[in-house]
């Protein structure tokens, strides 16, 4: 059996030449590291503290205490926030970047004590601008 040529049309050569530079070009020759980090949300606290028993991150119509854990995609926190001893900062590790929330903080009896909406601004804390990394966002109520 000899041989025989397959002739490939040129668009097809063009196709697979453009896309494999493509495909290279695309690749970094800079390591980032492939784990995923954290994002915060630090929510300052002014006036009274200590009525405040709970607070919640609310995006449209759903809060960070409802999270549905089964569909990752409508998280709004990981977990419940951290506190500090005397109430001052709540510490949110969240899922979702938005620009605009509401920060409503809940008595012990679960009735709303204040819903504040705030503006976020994520500043990046960790990583490198070429590889991105953790961010946290500060905002302030008074309860």
């Amino acid at each position: 059996m000899g041989s025989r040529a397959v002739r490939v049309p040129i668009w097809v050569v063009a196709a697979l030449a453009s896309s494999g530079a493509t495909g290279v070009s695309a690749c970094s020759s800079y390591p980032c590291t492939t784990e995923g980090y954290s994002s915060t949300i630090v929510v300052e606290v002014e006036g009274r503290r200590s009525d405040i028993a709970d607070l919640e991150l609310c995006v449209e119509d759903r809060c960070s205490s409802d999270d549905d854990v089964t569909d990752p995609s409508r998280l709004i926190a990981h977990g419940p926030p951290t506190r500090a001893d005397d109430g001052s900062r709540w510490t949110f590790g969240v899922a979702l970047h938005r620009d605009h929330l509401v920060v409503r903080a809940l008595a012990a009896d679960g009735s709303i004590l204040r819903e504040t909406p705030v503006s976020v601004d994520f500043r990046r804390v960790g990583g490198s601008a070429r590889c991105g990394g953790p961010q946290e966002a500060i905002v302030r109520i008074d309860v």
